[in-house]
C-alpha cells in the first residue's frame, strides 16, 4: 500500500497547486506497477517508449532492454474517482472476449504469441512475474520484453491507449480510429 498511499498524496498536493496532471513511466512487463498505474489509480497508457532508459545494470534490469510506458493521470477525471473509490471493477479476459475484445498476444506454454486483429479493444498478455521470468530464463525475458513491444507499441502510436488491466493479467487497449 506505500505506492498508493505516496500516489494518493501526490495527487492531493498537485490538486490543491490547481494541477491536474502528473505523467510517469512504468515497466509494460511488471503486471503488479500495471494494476497499481491502471485499476487502482485510473491511470491511461498513452505511449510506448522503446528502451526509454538505455542499458540498465541493475538486479532487476540487466540483460534486458528498459521499454516503458508513458502513463497519464488525469486527476480531477471521473475515471480516476470511481478507480480511487473502487467502483471501476476489472473485467477477466473471458469477459473481454464476450463483449467483442480480440487477442494480440497471447500467453502459451512455449511463451507469448502475437496475432493479428482488426478489433477496437484487443488484450495484450502480460507475464505473471518478470523479475522471476529475468533470473530464471533471460531468453524467455527478452522473447516476452520483443512480442509486448510488438503487440502494444504499433498500436499506441497509432493513438490506441492502454485503459485497463484484466483481471488474469493482460494489458486492456482501446485501439485508435
Amino acid at each position: 500500500g506505500i505506492g498508493t498511499s505516496l500516489k494518493l498524496h501526490q495527487r492531493a498536493w498537485a490538486l490543491r497547486h490547481d494541477i491536474d496532471r502528473i505523467v510517469w513511466t512504468f515497466d509494460p512487463l511488471v503486471r503488479r506497477n500495471a494494476r497499481l498505474n491502471l485499476v487502482k489509480l485510473g491511470g491511461v497508457g498513452v505511449e510506448y517508449l522503446v528502451d526509454f532508459y538505455g542499458v540498465m545494470d541493475d538486479a532487476l534490469n540487466a540483460g534486458d532492454e528498459s521499454d516503458r510506458i508513458l502513463l497519464q493521470w488525469d486527476l480531477a477525471s471521473s475515471r480516476v474517482a470511481d478507480a480511487l473509490a473502487g467502483t471501476a471493477s476489472p473485467l477477466s479476459r473471458d469477459e473481454w472476449l464476450a463483449l467483442g475484445a480480440t487477442e494480440r498476444l497471447v500467453a502459451t506454454d512455449e511463451g507469448p504469441r502475437l496475432h493479428d486483429t482488426e478489433s477496437p479493444v484487443i488484450l495484450v498478455a502480460v507475464p505473471d512475474d518478470i523479475v522471476d521470468v529475468r533470473r530464471f530464463d533471460l531468453a524467455l525475458a527478452k522473447v516476452w520484453r520483443l512480442q509486448v513491444r510488438a503487440a502494444l507499441e504499433p498500436v499506441v502510436r497509432a493513438g490506441g491507449r492502454v485503459v485497463g488491466l484484466t483481471t488474469d493479467g493482460s494489458y486492456v487497449v482501446e485501439v485508435g480510429s
